[in-house]
C-alpha cells in the first residue's frame, strides 16, 4: 500500500503586539518569526513591538483557514 505524502508543516501563525500588549496584527508566515518581527516593527512604526507564535507550526492550508477565521471572528472549529 502506497503512503500518502503529507503536506509540509512550514507555516507559522503569529500575533504582533505593542509594548503595552495591544494587539496590532494577526497573520501567517513561512519565514522566520524574527525576520517577520523586524519587518512589522519597521512597517507599523513600532520599534518595541513583539511577535509571538500562536499554536504550532502547521500546513499552509490550515494556517490560511485560521487566518480567514480570525478575520471573520469565527471561533476555532466554528462554522
Amino acid at each position: 500500500m502506497a503512503k500518502r505524502k503529507q503536506a509540509a508543516r512550514d507555516t507559522k501563525k503569529y500575533e504582533f503586539t505593542t509594548q503595552s500588549g495591544n494587539l496590532v496584527r494577526k497573520g501567517i508566515t513561512g519565514r522566520d518569526l524574527a525576520v517577520r518581527e523586524r519587518e512589522l516593527r519597521r512597517d507599523e512604526n513600532m520599534p518595541r513591538g513583539k511577535i509571538s507564535q500562536v499554536g504550532r507550526t502547521t500546513t499552509h492550508d490550515a494556517a490560511r483557514d485560521w487566518e480567514d477565521r480570525q478575520q471573520k471572528g469565527t471561533p476555532p472549529g466554528g462554522k
